[in-house]
């Protein structure tokens, strides 16, 4: 590969605003860009679905090999903050110059994946068909891949650019998971004169918590708490607490297992505290 072309490549791509929502501009860039590559090129209506500005991308080039398509895919969106990003390149790493992200999730793969057809191109190698498929909104819950037309996509096999690690590393299975938002409902009662007529639901909250089997549950299965929220003054028995955990695991069973341990525990501390 031309690294240094590369290089140049990725810096171009991140410079394009396009957090989740708001992937049109880097869509369309994209889409003229494989176009040009001679690849048949089309969009879909996922965005106008979501609330975004963007759209899926599929793009196919036939190949002279007599061997199945692959796909490779990457998502165009950014997390945010994504506007007005500014790489720059010190000493063989690039990161932002300013308050923003750097984008390189996921324009690290696009680049990848589009200076590898330039090359294809410009050295007129022989290769199988080639799809490429970019999805909008990954960041927001992989909005855009669960829009996917699946019956526009031939290849049954697909490399999907978008992990940490070291580089030729390859995923081969990753986990499912749950998101659990809960509000513990308690009673409020003045805490220095009749604290005992209030619920505490900070109380409550803390009770399920402590019930819970959380982090490394085993090889396959995490779970944990993100967040546990609850504001009141102090003289107040609080009476509202909200918490957002997540469970994952590589097997099915076994997050439905953990995911209705975490709810249990929930409720039934809500129960004890009546």
């Amino acid at each position: 590969m031309n690294h240094e072309r590369l290089v140049e490549r990725f810096m171009s791509y991140v410079k394009i605003d396009s957090e989740t929502f708001n992937e049109g501009a880097f869509d369309d860039y994209l889409f003229n860009v494989l176009t040009e590559l001679g690849f048949d090129v089309s969009k879909d209506d996922a965005g106008e679905k979501i609330g975004s500005n963007g759209y899926n991308i599929y793009a196919y080039k036939p190949g002279k090999l007599q061997a199945e398509p692959i796909a490779f895919s990457c998502h165009t969106d950014t997390v945010t903050p994504g506007i007005g990003i500014e790489p720059v390149l010190d000493n063989g790493i690039i990161r932002s110059a300013g308050d923003t992200i750097l984008a390189s999730d996921d324009k690290a793969g696009i680049a990848a994946i589009i200076e590898a057809m330039v090359q294809i191109n410009e050295e007129g190698l022989e290769h199988r068909p080639v799809e490429i498929i970019f999805t909008i909104a990954e960041e927001g819950g992989l909005r855009g891949a669960k829009n996917l037309d699946y019956d526009r996509i031939y290849s049954k096999k697909a490399v999907i650019l978008d992990s940490s690690g070291s580089v030729g590393n390859i995923v081969v299975q990753a986990p499912a998971q749950d998101k659990i938002f809960a509000t513990f409902h308690g009673k409020p009662a003045h805490a220095g004169i009749e604290p005992e007529k209030g619920i505490s639901a900070i109380m409550v909250a803390a009770e399920a918590i402590t019930k819970m089997k959380l982090l490394r549950i085993d090889e396959e299965t995490t779970a944990n708490i993100g967040t546990l929220r609850a504001e009141s003054a102090t003289n107040i028995v609080c009476p509202k607490a909200e918490l957002i955990a997540e469970s994952r695991s590589l097997n099915n069973d076994k997050l439905k297992a953990q995911s209705d341990h975490m709810v249990a525990c929930m409720q039934e501390a809500a129960k004890a505290f009546g």
